[in-house]
């Protein structure tokens, strides 16, 4: 039996026999909305070397990070976690070979793939239309050939052909799909570290894809010669290859990428917990991960038109364990952080009590009652839509509609920010200049620095597991012993760069050239400021101060010019971003600065966040203390929540030529520099009588005055940087005593949330 005869040859040229199957939901009265029919035909994938169909069907499943490049894609588009070929390696091809003590009985789970329209070697939005056509069996009347076929001839995406007798649709007999490989994508969108087990050993023994070069050395160690001694031919793995036939943009405006991702969020919810970044990344059903992703998209976009020093390697889209301290190094926010930030800015009311907020949980918040004002978007929605808009319930219009005044607003001040704040920029500038090198000389990391997501995890962990079982082996195999040698070269590479990354990074900070950078800062110095990217400038507390101190100002100058928001056509929001930004960076040295001025603002920097300055030879060095401002306002870890004690930094560097907004930053500094000092008596009153082993009712009047003297010098001494005039009558209460309490605002901020 064949296809439907026609002039043109068609392009079907991968046919996968099975069990056909669909799944739709919908409510027998009509009622609600529908589910996206989703068909699917259930086989398997079996090792084979032979050319035959399923030699072709394994060849062509691919991961989704070798479908695409990165810069050809939307940034919804990247959905799929990176594989783990470490895991793969060490533990999947073990146990699929029975080299490891499972036991006898070994069994993969299906596979999940989705076939995806391509077009001009770019995905498609949707399928070639699809139509379904019935023919006669001319030696059977009683039997009829049931076709449903995407595209024309010689153009086809995919075919379902299933026999009925009787009018009864066989789902099983004589069914099969076609697949034409040109025009589509088999991507494994559950499974593909199951998949990658397979594929890795196919791949040893036939060939690797160019896209995949990058991942090969990982599977060295199981030579083609080393699998010489197996027998694959009862190796086959289960598989469910899924179309979605009602999308081919004639009825619906979902797109087969939309659903695609669908089935990998209700995947792998309920598996292996698919991590909390990237859930955020994912959820399609909260509209603070649609902000999220439309900040991420306006990054993503720079890696196509260039230009921008921000790119998509300095975001570190999965986060391991759910932390949220960066754990890439090239990378200086996150999507953890972004996720805090813009969760906070919308839905947190933001109600300041001296040096914190009130906190809610806002995890658990649904509706948008600052969000709608911060937005301006009531009147943009209309009542009745604004009334029964949430976080996780709108339309498609409404939720574009915020999107919308959210990018406009906020979202671009937010990516504009992470490109022009003097520690981003240079961090950005640094990670530029050093990609290029490592793509030239070295392209063989590159991958695991600058494409992928926690592939330096990765990279790390499958040589870890390799150390170990060398030092385990008896006699080390050859494989294994020329694997090793090659990670550990590469890893070698890598620290030489990555070390070469953090010093460029310093330099550009300072406005200085790599030669100057060792002339001018001792390596105590050059090391002390390094640390302060990690420790401070990309931590997510810092990172939230810097935004949400400006959101929250301008918030509070919307209303005194009677306004509700700065969503007002009467906020010159973008105009005073900018100049808040060249307020703040002005603490740091610029190329346009001589060099007394620059060696003058790396000075104060470093007093301000290490500690104390002094000269080694015509260099400068500095010697870490916890007198310093940094210091002063979080002693430990600055912890997510911390955020709101750094606002003061930023309140006290921001100068505005807004005389109206001038001095609601001046009450607001002159109140929180209260509300510090405060903290700073209480916090030595603490730390004294712990050191006494004594009670606080016990400090005598004498010690306390003592206490608070010193409190006051050191007060005075951490904003010296900041040249900014500390009046002792302003602080005349505190210092004498009135008003003090121990139940200060330090009770969150020593490294603990």
């Amino acid at each position: 039996m064949t296809f439907i005869k026609n002039s043109v040859e068609s392009g079907l040229d991968l046919t996968v026999h099975g069990s056909v199957g669909s799944f739709k939901i919908r409510k027998s009265n009509g009622g609600g909305n529908e589910s996206v029919k989703v068909k699917y035909i259930l086989s398997h994938v079996a090792f084979r070397l032979d050319g035959s169909h399923e030699d072709k069907l394994l060849k062509n499943l691919v991961p989704f990070r070798e479908t695409f490049e990165v810069n050809e894609l939307e940034f919804d588009q990247i959905l799929q976690r990176d594989i783990d070929d470490s895991r793969v390696a060490t533990s999947l091809i073990p146990y699929l070979l029975g080299e490891d003590s499972s036991g006898k009985v070994k069994i993969f789970p299906p596979i999940v793939v989705a076939l995806l329209p391509m077009e001009e070697g770019k995905l498609a939005d949707w399928y070639p239309e699809v139509k379904e056509t019935v023919e006669p069996e001319p030696q059977n009347p009683r039997i009829r050939w049931h076709l449903q076929q995407s595209g024309e001839p010689g153009k086809e995406v995919f075919a379902f052909r299933q026999m009925s007798n009787d009018g009864k649709i066989s789902a099983h007999d004589y069914a099969e799909l076609k697949i034409n490989s040109a025009t589509s994508n088999l991507v494994i969108v559950d499974g593909q570290h199951r998949a990658m087990a397979l594929l890795a050993l196919h791949r040893n023994i036939k060939s690797w894809p160019d896209k995949a070069s990058s991942y090969k050395s990982y599977y060295g160690i199981w030579s083609r010669k080393k699998l010489e001694g197996y027998d694959f031919s009862e190796i086959s793995l289960p598989v469910m290859i899924c179309t979605f036939p009602e999308l081919d943009g004639t009825g619906t405006d979902v797109k087969v990428f939309e659903a695609c991702r669908n089935i990998f969020l209700s995947l792998n919810k309920n598996a292996k917990p698919v991590s909390r970044s990237r859930n955020y990344l994912l959820d399609d059903n909260d509209i603070i991960s649609l902000f999220l992703r439309d900040v991420l998209s306006e990054i993503k976009q720079n890696d196509v038109v260039g230009g921008a020093p921000l790119r998509l390697w300095n975001v570190e889209l999965d986060a391991g364990q759910d932390r949220q301290s960066l754990s890439s190094p090239m990378a200086l926010t996150g999507t953890m952080h972004l996720h805090f930030l813009i969760e906070n800015w919308m839905l947190n009311p933001l109600d300041f009590s001296g040096l914190k907020s009130k906190r809610h949980h806002l995890s658990a918040t649904y509706r948008l009652t600052h969000a709608l004002r911060r937005l301006g978007a009531t009147d943009k929605l209309g009542k009745q839509a604004a009334e029964s808009t949430t976080r996780n319930a709108f339309s498609r219009p409404s939720a574009d509609v915020l999107r919308n005044q959210f990018k406009q607003i906020y979202g671009s001040r937010i990516v504009f920010g992470l490109e022009r704040f003097r520690p981003y920029w240079a961090h950005c500038k640094a990670s530029s200049e050093v990609e290029k090198a490592v793509k030239q000389n070295v392209p063989e990391i590159h991958a695991v620095l600058f494409q992928g997501q926690g592939m330096a995890r990765v990279f790390n962990d499958y040589l870890d597991k390799l150390s170990t079982k060398s030092k385990e082996s008896k006699s080390v195999p050859k494989e294994l012993d020329d694997t090793l040698r090659v990670f550990r070269d590469q890893r070698a590479q890598m620290e030489k760069y990555i070390a070469e990354f953090k010093k460029k990074r310093v330099a550009r900070l300072l406005a200085l050239n790599d030669n100057e950078l060792e002339d001018k800062l001792t390596n105590r110095a050059i090391s002390a400021l390094t640390e302060q990217f990690d420790s401070t400038f990309t931590t997510s507390a810092f990172q939230a101060s810097l935004f949400l101190s400006f959101f929250h100002m301008l918030e509070q100058f919307a209303g005194k010019q009677g306004v509700p928001s700065p969503a007002d056509a009467t906020i010159p929001v973008s105009e005073l971003f900018e100049e808040y930004l060249d307020a703040v960076n002005r603490i740091f040295p610029t190329p346009s600065d001589n060099a007394k001025q620059k060696a003058a603002k790396a000075q104060k920097l470093l007093e301000l966040f290490v500690g104390r300055v002094q000269k080694d030879g015509s260099r400068i060095d500095v010697v870490a203390s916890s007198g310093n401002l940094r210091q002063l306002l979080v002693p430990g870890e600055l912890k997510p929540d911390l955020w709101t004690r750094f606002r003061y930094l930023f309140l006290e560097l921001w100068k505005t030529e807004s005389a109206e907004l001038g001095e609601l930053i001046e009450h607001e500094r002159k109140l929180v520099r209260q509300w510090l000092l405060r903290d700073l008596i209480n916090r030595n009153i603490r730390v004294h009588c712990q050191t006494e082993g004594i009670d606080e009712s016990e400090l005598t009047t004498e010690v306390q005055r003592k206490i608070r003297e010193d409190s006051w010098e050191q007060f005075k001494d951490a904003h010296t940087p900041l040249d900014v005039k500390i009046r002792e009558k302003d602080f005349r209460d505190h210092l004498h005593g009135e008003g003090m309490t121990t139940d200060g605002d330090d009770d969150e901020i020593d490294g603990e949330e």
